[in-house]
């Protein structure tokens, strides 16, 4: 017996496996458009936190290394601290501005937090 839906050339028999591939491409194009967004968005902070490094660690400080006392630290640090001056500050600054700099950063980000640690950490004399 033959069908009337063979017989119909304006129906289309459902192919699921078709469906289903054409469902799953359109999805990883939706994921990938959606990750390269996201990537698009980080850029211009990465470029913003990368200029700020710029301005706030590789910059000369005035700074003069016989005016200030001795640190000792350990070789590795100190490779890598002449590593950054050099490269990254293009003979421009010195170990000490680049220390200056971390240091002064430091200080303001976590000042509060030393401040409060120290109150507590205060003992009355008497």
């Amino acid at each position: 017996m033959i069908s009337t839906i063979s017989l119909n050339p304006f129906f289309k028999v459902f192919d699921y496996e078709t469906f289903r591939q054409q469902a799953d491409s359109f999805i990883t194009i939706k994921k990938k458009y959606i990750m390269m967004k996201k990537q698009q968005q980080n850029q211009p902070k990465k470029v913003l936190r990368i200029a700020r490094y710029k301005t706030v660690f590789l910059r000369p400080t005035g700074v003069v290394a016989r005016c200030g006392k001795s640190v000792y630290i350990c070789p590795d640090f100190h490779k890598k601290l002449c590593r950054i001056v050099c490269i990254l500050g293009d003979g421009e600054i010195t170990l000490t501005d680049y220390l200056h700099s971390v240091l002064k950063q430091h200080f303001e980000e976590f000042g509060e937090e030393i401040n409060t640690i120290h109150a507590r950490n205060q003992k009355p004399i008497l």
